[in-house]
């Protein structure tokens, strides 16, 4: 991994990161991760199937990260064990350290009812918030499982949202707010004869989801995150956004996740926080889905 602090472009992305046609639908992507899951992890099989029944949005997220990963060519295997738990995935790509990942969907209800964005369309302009706090609970919810993967592995999680603003939601922005907090503006009062300071954002990094403030020092939290990516799911495709944790307890190497924007800041925090994408393009890398086709040797079980 190279840590320099220059602006990036990757290269020309191999395997299905990016299509020129839009790709499959996520119903077919869902049926073919549940037929993957049907020969080569059975004992899942059943658990996905309960899923697609109770919580559709969560299994069809998981469906499409999945198939995203393989298409990627990071070579995601089952990891979760039926009644034992643990983290969702291991993915061993090429020339680089393995990972585990793991899927979480924001509630939709949820999700509207803190936005004010209703779960339809239409023609009327509508102001909607912010949903920092859902997204940073989810990190402080599932950073204690994350912290039972292998030692040694870089973890990461994938915080999904099928909903008509998830772009928005899930935006360069939203991202920000995540790794500060929200922002307020601050105004100087001036003394008696003088010129007021200028006007400034401030936050007090009480919803940040990699540090905080313990016993008025700044610290990093939630380690077990290496890095958390954003992922806002559609018919036809994936948009993806990613975050690292500024003290890394296990190095990750970012660069796997062809054309994904990075958002990063510099440990220890300086003041004014001094954040950047490690990517010269920060939009979200729009992945077309690809549904899951199994090879040879698994049709064979082997």
């Amino acid at each position: 991994m190279n840590d320099s602090s220059a602006l990036w472009t990757p290269e020309t992305p191999g395997g299905n990161w990016h299509l020129d046609e839009p790709g499959d639908t996520l119903e077919n992507v869902t049926k073919a991760y549940s037929v993957f899951l049907e020969v080569c992890a059975a004992d899942q099989h059943t658990a996905f199937l309960n899923r697609l029944t109770s919580a559709p949005d969560a299994a069809k997220a998981e469906a499409a990260v999945f198939s995203w990963l393989r298409a990627g060519k990071l070579a995601p295997i089952i990891n979760e064990q039926v009644g034992r738990g643990g983290i969702d995935y291991l993915c061993s790509p090429p020339n680089s350290i393995p990972f585990l990942l793991e899927v979480t969907s924001l509630s939709k209800a949820a999700v509207v009812s803190k936005s004010g964005w209703p779960d339809s369309l239409d023609e009327v302009a509508q102001a909607f918030s912010v949903i920092t706090p859902q997204l940073a609970g989810k990190g402080q919810s599932k950073a204690p499982q994350l912290a039972t993967g292998q030692v040694g592995i870089p973890r990461v999680l994938a915080i999904c949202l099928a909903h008509p603003g998830a772009s928005a939601l899930l935006s360069t922005l939203a991202a920000e707010w995540l790794m500060v907090s929200d922002p307020v503006i601050q105004m100087p009062i001036a003394a008696q004869g003088k010129e007021p300071g200028p006007a400034r954002l401030a936050t007090d990094l009480k919803r940040s989801v990699f540090f905080g403030p313990r016993d008025g020092v700044i610290v990093p939290m939630r380690e077990s995150i290496s890095a958390i990516l954003l992922v806002a799911l559609w018919y036809r495709q994936l948009d993806i956004l990613g975050m690292l944790h500024p003290k890394l307890t296990v190095p990750l190497d970012y660069r796997v996740f062809t054309r994904i924007p990075f958002l990063r800041v510099e440990w220890p925090l300086t003041s004014p926080i001094d954040m950047e994408w490690v990517i010269g393009d920060p939009g979200p890398l729009v992945a077309y889905h690809v549904a899951v086709a199994l090879t040879d040797n698994e049709l064979k079980r082997e």
